[in-house]
């Protein structure tokens, strides 16, 4: 990540290059005299970097990468501005840019109005809970970290519980626990919550619409599990806590399984209701503690699971964080054409007070331009606000450039991640926690030992960093 610097009355002389009107985002090499611009060096740790502007021509915006002497390395047309082109020996004065204040914005906590709905939750959540949703791929799903235990989005309630406390609540629960299906199963830790016994590729339940193109489940992370399929299966969950939701798909005709706790007695229940993706039983474990959960399907079909929520003391208050990660996933692959609405619409299992989209970094890497990312992205809004009322506010989480997902370089990851910006500035009710203000690329001289060596998830100390920067976005001070 590059950091702005700034001189006082910084300027210079262009002497040779600017005079031609290229596309915007091309580098170019001109020459300087009389530079008065502070030091701009790409070589430095971490890169500086400066905008300017001609006074004559003062709609384009330049920035400037690296200065060598009289020698300096530019990008035209920066900050979604129009390359045009400049009368020869024109001069350039630095320049205070929207880039720059989204960042000095994002850093200084301007976004507190846009999170007044998450803000007044979280004061409340003596009485109520405060429940936070992540929508996102494989980095909120865990990859990277070396236990579940240590993915940003189990971390993330600990320091949110312990700055601010629920009188009373000593613990938490995990929250949403998914089926965990082979596409979005952490390869870098097994699942500690979760077996399953006599599944094959028919339980993975993906289906297709009207149309007949292929859809992703219909689970709050897009995972949904048939119990019916190979005869019937079983779904075991190892919890800790005092209660749980187990959550499931209904519709006419669908069929009953059973839950059981330890070596309690099962009961049934008919899933054969009418149309509901966000079904829900609400069930006590016992005592506080270790307790083992056992679905199984009894009768007819299909029976869809979409998950369990655990709890510990926090089913009716407290702040939770439901991770609903699904590894390898697009914007593309929660809206649009292929894609699947109905994850949304089970999100009212999860009462959110805050949704936050975690998304982009695959679409990047899948050719999905970030004119396309942000539509699907705006179609995710709309799909959500359709399906919950009152509508939570939405934070947009846009993540620190993983050069070698795609490989891209942090350019090319700015122009969605501007896309991002554009989508909040928008919108009253969206915000956006830009990460590569925070934290540098994967691909950067030095990352703090931040990245796992495939040069695209975080490792545990990443999974912290980006835990920490959430928690102290979503404080009021």
């Amino acid at each position: 990540m590059a950091v702005e610097v700034f001189a006082n009355d910084g300027q210079a002389t262009v002497t040779s290059g600017g005079t031609t009107a290229p596309s915007a985002g091309t580098t170019e090499t001109w020459t300087l005299s009389g530079s008065t611009l502070a030091a701009v060096s790409s070589s430095a740790s971490p890169p500086t970097q400066c905008y300017v502007c001609d006074p004559a021509a003062e709609s384009e915006k330049i920035l400037i990468v690296n200065i060598s002497g009289t020698t300096a390395t530019v990008t035209r047309g920066a900050d979604g501005t129009t390359p045009v082109a400049h009368s020869s020996g024109f001069t350039v004065q630095q320049v205070i840019t929207r880039a720059t204040m989204q960042a000095l914005q994002a850093l200084g906590g301007g976004h507190s109005f846009k999170l007044q709905g998450w803000l007044a939750a979280l004061a409340g959540r003596a009485a109520a809970r405060a429940n936070v949703v992540i929508l996102g791929d494989s980095i909120t799903a865990g990859q990277g970290a070396t236990a579940f235990a240590n993915c940003y989005a189990q971390l993330l309630p600990v320091l949110l519980n312990a700055r601010f406390p629920t009188t009373g609540l000593a613990a938490h629960g995990r929250g949403f626990l998914p089926p965990v299906l082979p596409p979005s199963n952490p390869t870098t830790f097994s699942p500690p919550y979760i077996a399953l016994s006599g599944a094959g590729a028919a339980n993975f339940h993906l289906g297709t619409d009207s149309g007949g193109a292929a859809l992703f489940g219909f689970g709050p992370n897009l995972e949904t599990y048939d119990l019916s399929a190979n005869g019937g299966t079983t779904l075991t969950y190892s919890l800790t806590g005092d209660s749980a939701d187990i959550l499931w798909a209904g519709s006419t005709g669908n069929g009953t399984f059973s839950w059981k706790v330890d070596a309690g007695t099962a009961t049934n229940v008919s899933t054969n209701v009418a149309f509901n993706v966000a079904a829900s039983t609400h069930i006590s474990l016992g005592s506080a503690g270790a307790h083992t959960l056992t679905l199984t399907n009894v009768s007819g079909g299909p029976t869809f699971i979409t998950g369990v929520v655990e709890y510990a003391g926090d089913f009716a208050r407290g702040i939770q964080v439901h991770d609903c990660g699904f590894s390898g996933s697009t914007t593309g692959f929660w809206t649009g054409p292929g894609g699947n609405s109905d994850g949304a619409a089970s999100l009212p299992a999860l009462s959110p007070s805050l949704i936050i989209i975690a998304l982009g970094v695959n679409d990047n890497a899948s050719g999905i331009s970030a004119a396309t990312s942000a539509a699907n992205i705006t179609s995710m809004i709309s799909d959500i606000r359709a399906a919950l009322s009152p509508a939570p506010p939405i934070l947009l989480l846009a993540m620190y450039n993983a050069a070698s997902d795609g490989p891209t370089t942090p350019a090319q990851w700015a122009a969605y991640v501007q896309a991002m910006y554009g989508i909040a500035a928008a919108d009253s009710a969206v915000d956006i926690l830009d990460l590569t203000l925070r934290m540098p690329s994967t691909g950067a001289a030095n990352t703090w030992s931040l990245y796992a060596g495939d040069g695209i998830h975080p490792v545990n100390r990443g999974h912290q960093m980006i835990a920490d920067a959430l928690c102290q976005y979503l404080s009021p001070v």
